[in-house]
């Protein structure tokens, strides 16, 4: 498969926002990151359009912020500040980094699968996604779905019947039971309505982890910047 490497930022908004349709992945991408599934990342055509029909919807709700707001400032009062505090107290070296990609990967589950892993406070899950050879991957790649699977299964008994009159009779938004409903009469596009939700949920997962992961380069490169007066 021929490669073509840019890192020009006007090359990069052409190809995968301005004209994205002219630039399919095809099946090659597909077959290499096949962990990623039928998500909007590894799909071309149709089903990409309805995915980014689908989460623009979503994501433009007119509660969409309300919920994003909500959720980070309960992570960061009841998980990242007594974490901190706690490091603070007992005087020990962090990886700051690393504390963000897991407050990252807490919030970005919270708000999409509504499930809150606590990897942040208990140090208890993994790096899931360093991923090295063969059987390092197809380990990960089990307990990636054993994680999402498990999520989504307890949020489907939480959520009982999906009927969805709930959110017009005033309860709050909630982004994961919003999906469901807007893929209620999709799941036929990609066969298992389950692996098809789980797709979709692990995609934007990793889209998340990598937003916080550019905060942080941000916040570092300013903190810098600050202290040498540039």
């Amino acid at each position: 498969m021929d490669m073509l490497c840019t890192a020009s930022p006007a090359d990069i908004h052409y190809i995968l926002s301005k004209n994205f349709p002219n630039y399919p992945k095809g099946d090659k991408f597909g077959q290499i990151f096949d962990i990623i599934g039928d998500g909007f990342s590894n799909t071309d055509g149709e089903l990409w359009r309805f995915h980014s029909k689908t989460l623009l919807l979503l994501l433009n709700h007119p509660s969409f912020d309300s919920l994003l707001k909500k959720t980070i400032w309960n992570k960061v009062e009841k998980g990242l500040l007594p974490f901190l505090d706690n490091i603070s107290r007992q005087g020990v070296e962090i990886d700051l980094q690393e504390i963000f990609q897991r407050f990252g990967f807490d919030l970005t589950c919270g708000i999409i699968i509504d499930y809150d892993p606590e990897s942040l406070s208990v140090w208890k899950l993994q790096r899931l996604l360093r991923m090295g050879n063969e059987k390092k991957l197809s380990g990960a790649w089990k307990i990636i779905d054993e994680f999402i699977y498990k999520a989504l299964a307890e949020k489907r008994k939480e959520y009982g019947d999906i009927k969805y009159e709930g959110e017009e009779e005033g309860e709050s938004f909630n982004f994961l039971r919003s999906l469901m409903r807007e893929l209620k009469d999709q799941s036929g596009r990609s066969g298992d309505p389950n692996k098809f939700l789980r797709d979709i949920s692990f995609n934007l997962i990793l889209a998340g982890k990598g937003v916080f992961k550019t905060l942080f380069f941000h916040l570092t490169e300013f903190t810098s910047s600050r202290v040498h007066g540039t």
